[in-house]
């Protein structure tokens, strides 16, 4: 009967042991994921830190906001890029792909810069609507002559 009591004690003791140890694995996981949580923090408002600090120098020549300028610009290019390769352009505002010709987008609601693709198509399309418009008074001269001789 003794060797089943100390059989006993001994499950008992390594049941024990396994469950600190499980506690504190689940501590010291916890831990680190708050440690890591506040590295996050910390580095997000580093990066609105330095954010706020380029929007107010960024006409200054220091090397790093130049690079930073230009970088900004080859990303915007390649977005535009990307966007026409889509079959569509970029909303300035939110940066949602919009299609051709839309004068609003559908994501943020912004209205879309210059909705036609150059000078040159705006001045066709100006043209086709003159036409429509004095196509449109024409018919409206007729319809009014018709009633005239109607009446």
């Amino acid at each position: 009967m003794d060797f089943f009591s100390k059989l006993g004690d001994a499950v008992v003791s390594a049941g024990k042991e396994v469950t600190d140890r499980a506690k504190d694995m689940t501590d010291a996981t916890r831990l680190q994921y708050e440690i890591n949580q506040k590295k996050k923090e910390i580095n997000e408002k580093y990066r609105a830190l330095g954010k706020k600090y380029y929007s107010e120098h960024k006409d200054e020549k220091d090397d790093s906001i130049v690079g930073i300028t230009a970088a900004l610009e080859e990303l915007h290019e390649m977005e535009n890029q990307y966007a026409d390769a889509k079959g569509g352009v970029r909303c300035d505002k939110c940066g949602a792909i919009v299609a051709r010709g839309s004068a609003y987008c559908g994501k943020c609601g912004a209205k879309i810069g210059d909705i036609f693709e150059d000078e040159a198509d705006a001045e066709v399309v100006d043209a086709e609507v003159v036409k429509a418009e004095v196509v449109d008074e024409e018919a409206f001269a007729e319809d009014d002559t018709e009633d005239e001789t109607v009446d």
